[in-house]
């Protein structure tokens, strides 16, 4: 995904929180806070909605309802500000529809399937594209890719456990490096060094 990867989601996602209880309400929020909700219920959340699901319901933490409540807001009330997000008191639970929460994805998925179309116009003898990483483990992903690419000339494949498969690469090369044939590098580094010029020696 790179630039358009599942970070990117995460991003999205905090502005539209952010967007439906308030700037001021979110202001108070550590890191940590933040974290309870985007590293664990979201990253449920994006291997979950596969363009089927009706509902995508997000865990709140306390310090999260709190911080709302203390800005004058109130939780229970965001239905009638918000379309398509509710809240479940009982569970404290924010509730969105599916389809609010996959205009998050949006703009990362288009931009990843025209940056994958652009390189295949460029390599003709490119066979398939092999997804990994944690943001591959997406239905949503997948499903768009498969429609945004000519599957007759280019197949997408995902691994059974596309967000192991980085980390197994890497265990499998520290035990024998001569397993990666070949790898392609966005960047390189080197060294370069030269001695003081001499008019004798260099003419």
């Amino acid at each position: 995904g790179g630039a358009w990867g599942g970070t990117y989601v995460d991003d999205e996602v905090k502005k539209m929180i952010e967007g439906i209880v308030g700037e001021e309400a979110t202001k108070p929020l550590t890191m940590d806070d933040w974290l309870e909700v985007l590293r664990i219920h979201i990253e449920n959340a994006k291997k979950g909605l596969n363009g089927e699901s009706e509902k995508v319901l997000l865990q709140l933490s306390n310090p999260f309802v709190d911080s709302v409540r203390a800005t004058g807001g109130d939780m229970e009330t965001l239905r009638k500000s918000t379309a398509g997000v509710s809240y479940c008191k009982k569970n404290v639970r924010m509730v969105i529809d599916a389809d609010v929460f996959a205009k998050c994805f949006r703009r990362p998925l288009d931009s990843i399937a025209s940056h994958i179309n652009d390189f295949l116009r460029r390599k003709a003898n490119i066979q398939c594209v092999l997804v990994v990483g944690g943001f591959a483990e997406s239905p949503l992903l997948i499903k768009h890719l498969c429609g945004q690419i000519d599957q007759t000339r280019c197949r997408v494949i995902r691994p059974k456990n596309p967000s192991m498969a980085i980390l197994k690469g890497a265990l499998m090369y520290n035990q024998n490096p001569e397993k990666i044939v070949t790898r392609i590098s966005k960047y390189t580094y080197g060294f370069d060094c030269y001695n003081p010029f001499d008019p004798i020696k260099h003419p």
